[in-house]
């Protein structure tokens, strides 16, 4: 987790004290120093990061800005970004750092959670499987969640109800992050989703073109039920985007109901239902004239009622559901208070994919109903 970097001290103030940043991890900073370090000034340096701090004294004659030189600046340490990333709070350094090895370890989650009284873990979903990369300490760790709840424009005096947002930051312009807050009673945690700005096209995805023909095909219907299924971090909600911006440049007159919107579709409306989730949003819906309805990912009850309300209408409806098979997707709908088989009878497709552990892509299938070709009745 230690990577080296460019030194967050004003030249100025490193001429002064003869002290530069070494290297610095999530839970620690390693500073080098030329000269004896006064007392006062080690105080101030440890409440500055917030974190543990370790002193290296540097060998005679040696200026500690020098040593600088031989250590590499990561690709987007420019001059620009670290003037304006010289004050920022530790908790924002922090997150910085989190987000960035997440993105570069090409993860579609992170999360940062308790693992003990004094310890939490940041863990990071790669090809479906999570794996920990390190520890935060407690205090750095609920700084970085309150910090990630403001960026989010989320309420952080609401510990009653789970929140749900999109994350704010200016270090990564070409993604965005979806928020999940929790709060588990000690403290709230932070699940970070991790999206493309751009919504990639069928291939990039790893939809096989069989796979995408079925989906497309099912698409063009008047009404019926599309519906995608797999495991959380097997991108669902982005092959209903990719699917949604070729329905759309088709002439389509689309609207989602999601919470949050997590990929921005042209020429679709997209509305927030977070805290409106009665059936009344889908007579709301209706009155908009749409020819595709998308809900969000079917998860609670209300969500269950939701979905068969939007099908019923007589309108093609595209949603997801966290399940795993054919005979999972219709079990999860029983879960959710749906009957299973009158659903059944309005589904053209259920698409199921998972990531492979491997890492070399998607593995997806398409179930077409024995009703596909009958039409929905």
């Amino acid at each position: 987790m230690s990577r080296p970097t460019a030194g967050p001290y004003r030249p100025d103030f490193v001429e002064t004290t003869g002290v530069s940043v070494l290297r610095e991890d999530l839970h620690s900073v390693h500073l080098i120093h030329s000269r004896p370090v006064p007392r006062s000034l080690r105080r101030a340096l440890r409440s500055f990061h917030g974190k543990e701090v370790v002193f290296h004294r540097a060998e005679p004659g040696t200026d500690a800005t020098r040593r600088w030189a031989d250590v590499p600046a990561e690709a987007s340490d420019t001059p620009e970004s670290l003037g304006r990333l010289r004050n920022l709070p530790p908790e924002d350094r922090a997150l910085r750092d989190v987000l960035r090895i997440a993105v570069n370890a090409g993860a579609t989650d992170c999360t940062i959670w308790p693992v003990g009284p004094v310890t939490w873990a940041v863990s990071l979903r790669v090809a479906g499987c999570l794996r920990t990369i390190g520890t935060l300490p407690d205090p750095l760790a609920r700084r970085i969640v309150r910090r990630i709840v403001v960026r989010s424009a989320l309420d952080p005096l609401d510990r009653e109800r789970p929140q749900d947002g999109m994350l704010a930051v200016p270090w990564h312009p070409n993604l965005r992050f979806r928020v999940a807050i929790l709060d588990t009673g000690p403290a709230p945690v932070a699940a970070i989703r991790i999206l493309s700005r751009a919504v990639p096209p069928p291939p990039a995805l790893g939809y096989p073109p069989a796979v995408t023909a079925t989906i497309l095909e099912a698409l063009r219907a008047p009404h019926g039920l599309v519906l995608f299924s797999g495991p959380t971090g097997s991108g669902k909600t982005t092959g209903i985007a990719t699917f949604m911006v070729l329905l759309s440049a088709a002439g389509r007159k689309i609207i989602t109901l999601e919470d949050p919107v997590e990929y921005r579709i042209p020429g679709a409306l997209q509305v927030e239902r977070a805290g409106r989730e009665g059936i009344d949003l889908i007579a709301a819906a209706m009155r908009q004239d749409p020819d595709v309805i998308v809900l969000g990912e079917a998860r609670t009850h209300t969500h269950g009622r939701q979905l068969r309300h939007a099908v019923e209408t007589g309108h093609l409806v595209v949603s997801s559901v966290h399940a795993r098979g054919l005979a999972g997707t219709w079990t999860r709908m029983r879960h959710l208070g749906v009957d299973a088989a009158s659903l059944a009878r309005r589904t053209l497709v259920v698409v199921d994919q998972t990531l492979n552990p491997a890492g070399d892509g998607l593995r997806v299938r398409a179930w077409e109903t024995p009703w596909r070709h009958q039409g929905p009745t």
